[in-house]
């Protein structure tokens, strides 16, 4: 995606900023985010399921169609109705003590996994989570981290060094966290002859998020994760973009029978409200740890990241969240097809709710493309030449038929 920046604003008179060549504005929310790939400032004036209402800097409002569900943290709509955090909180941050929505929502999470021995440690946001496993790997055993290389696992300094999709395009890539790379080495996705001797933990994503919604081969995964296994390295399944239906199931690793040591859970496990995430870890992980080592940090017990795990899980319990990524796949799968007879895309990649494929033009010119035409999707890649297509699972059927027609067109065009 290009990061260009678009009008700023006029210049602030106050004082000019020295070196650089750049200019001070009035505006005060930084551009320093993701707010760069749009030109121009855009404020959300309202969000309803995969509808947004955006406005400019002027006032004037456009209504646009979300495919993208904010990155996979809006699955099950936006501002769904069924999914609310509490009117009148009875809690809301108490140092060290959880309400007892946490122990409900750890209860179901393992539950769904089908897991037995395991333990949800919550942290805040998936890069918290990250790190939180890979301490607890580098605790059981020290040694080297094996990632999978197209992994996108968060912007903290270790989660980032075991990053390798658009790791260049983060703010954190600085000589400090470019001296944590002797603890990582990167396997080639179907790499094998691996020498488990010295590894003390395999992270993976299943399935690519940052890539651009990559699937690693299914076979050559269960028979890494064994390998490891055998070997005494802790797995670690990264699901914080894939997990929660994003392609049809709760969990890919589960679905493709990966057998885990830890599994990360963020995003839409709490459909957008808060920023939380769980570390789902078996339990002999605890071993060896002492009593004076904590991991802990400020906002980990807020009950408003528990009630938000809780009503989502209670919105999965009450609906058919399956039946609805069997009718989002229908119009997908029909989109991969006619993008694959057109020959204007390549690599593409349908599953289940979801759609991914390297366009003939610039995946950043279709980015813009289609936002000008209302819709949004995302770019992807390693180097940002992926486009990927993750509606809501509540979004309306037209809706997206429509939505998908403008991409349709706008990538023939």
């Amino acid at each position: 995606m290009d990061l260009r920046l678009g009008d700023r604003g006029a210049v602030d008179d106050e004082q000019s900023l020295s070196g650089g060549g750049v200019e001070p504005t009035n505006a005060r929310v930084s551009d320093l985010d993701e707010s760069r790939a749009f030109g121009e400032r855009w404020t959300c004036r309202r969000a309803l399921n995969a509808s947004l209402t955006l406005s400019r800097g002027e006032g004037t409002t456009e209504e646009f169609t979300d495919l993208s569900s904010s990155y996979g943290a809006v699955n099950f709509g936006h501002c769904n109705e069924d999914i609310c955090l509490p009117a009148h909180p009875r809690s809301d941050l108490v140092a060290g003590v959880y309400p007892p929505e946490a122990e409900r929502f750890a209860r179901w999470l393992t539950d769904a996994l089908g897991v037995s021995g395991f333990k949800v440690l919550f942290q805040v946001g998936g890069s918290f989570a990250v790190s939180a496993a890979l301490a607890l790997a580098q605790r059981r055993r020290p040694g080297q981290i094996l990632a999978i290389e197209g992994g996108f696992h968060g912007l903290g300094l270790d989660s980032l060094s075991v990053t390798t999709a658009q790791r260049s395009f983060a703010l954190q890539e600085t000589p400090l966290r470019q001296s944590l790379d002797s603890f990582v080495d990167v396997l080639a996705p179907g790499e094998t002859g691996i020498d488990w001797s010295g590894v003390s933990c395999l992270i993976f994503e299943p399935i690519q998020g940052a890539r651009g919604y990559v699937p690693l081969d299914a076979h050559w995964l269960q028979d890494l994760c064994a390998q490891a296994k055998n070997a005494g390295v802790t797995v670690i399944a990264d699901e914080i973009q894939c997990g929660y239906y994003r392609f049809g199931d709760f969990s890919v690793a589960k679905k493709w029978g990966l057998d885990p040591d830890v599994l990360l859970f963020s995003k839409s496990m709490t459909n957008g409200l808060y920023p939380f995430s769980a570390v789902v870890y078996r339990q002999t992980l605890e071993v060896g740890i002492g009593e004076g080592l904590i991991l802990a940090h400020t906002f980990q017990t807020s009950a408003l990241g528990c009630y938000a795990a809780c009503a989502v899980a209670d919105y999965i319990d009450t609906h058919d969240v399956k039946a609805d990524c069997r009718r989002v796949a229908v119009p997908l799968a029909e989109a991969a097809a006619r993008l694959a007879e057109s020959g204007r895309a390549r690599e593409i990649y349908q599953i289940g709710p979801s759609l991914s494929f390297r366009p003939v033009i610039n995946a950043g010119d279709l980015v813009k493309a289609c936002f000008a035409d209302r819709v949004l999707i995302l770019g992807g890649g390693m180097d940002g030449e992926r486009i990927r297509i993750a509606p809501p699972l509540t979004i309306e059927t037209e809706a997206l038929r429509r939505a998908l027609e403008i991409l349709l067109s706008r990538l023939s065009a």
